[in-house]
């Protein structure tokens, strides 16, 4: 999957289904106040501000599959894997 989506990148589909389910997620949290005030306390102490989270939807709307692939590409490595084996421990 990550040689697949480094060298050919996500398709439409997939794009367009996963910044939707991460716009509903966060439209979800959105309807609990403890939810909120700790968005934007937090936002304002990593310097974005408050409202910060009220502009998800206009941030992920200037998302790309193009960018998606970039940044992809730039961070996974096919050339970099480790295979883990998990064994019950011998009695």
């Amino acid at each position: 999957e990550i040689e697949r989506i480094v060298s050919k990148g996500i398709t439409g589909e997939e794009f367009d289904r996963a910044r939707e389910q991460i716009i509903a997620r966060h439209e979800m949290r959105q309807q609990n106040i403890l939810s909120v005030a700790r968005g934007c306390a937090l936002n304002e102490m990593y310097g974005l501000g408050y409202g910060y989270d009220f502009t998800l939807k206009k941030r992920m709307a200037a998302v790309t599959v193009g960018s998606v692939r970039k940044a992809a590409a730039s961070i996974f490595s096919t050339k970099k894997q480790v295979i883990s084996i998990v064994r019950p421990t011998k009695k």
